[in-house]
């Protein structure tokens, strides 16, 4: 599969995506590897046709804060994952903690599982997996 970067969000501001875009320029591919791409994804939006299940790992951090948001962003993120694929989110602690809930209920209606969780330093880390 083509390797790309996505930073997701609603909200992702111009800065953020430049930031971003400078990160992946300073840390370029090596021979053979995909030059990774940096683009914004409104999670309530469909997805364009290339994107959908077109990605191995999605990584995000900071994600679970508006609960309306909440459901709109899983669902991208099992359209995003290729068969097998796997998504790495790290979130506050607290934030994640009242927000659990939601996200229970969001991962079983996107046909995801929580595989495992574990938490370093109040961030919440959580390996989601395709269900069945």
């Amino acid at each position: 599969l083509q390797q790309q970067t996505v930073q997701t969000g609603a909200y992702a501001s111009t800065e953020v995506l430049q930031v971003l875009r400078d990160n992946v320029a300073l840390n370029p591919p090596r021979e053979g590897e995909a030059v990774p791409t940096v683009t914004r994804l409104d999670w309530c939006c469909p997805l364009d046709a290339c994107l959908r299940h077109n990605f191995d790992t999605v990584c995000g951090a900071d994600v679970i804060y508006v609960p309306e948001l909440v459901e709109p962003f899983f669902r991208i993120v099992a359209d995003l994952l290729a068969p097998g694929g796997r998504v790495v989110l790290a979130n506050g602690t607290v934030r994640y903690s009242q927000k659990r809930h939601l996200v229970e209920r969001a991962v079983a209606k996107a046909a995801l599982r929580i595989g495992s969780e574990y938490e370093v330093k109040r961030t919440t880390v959580t390996i989601l997996e395709a269900a069945g």
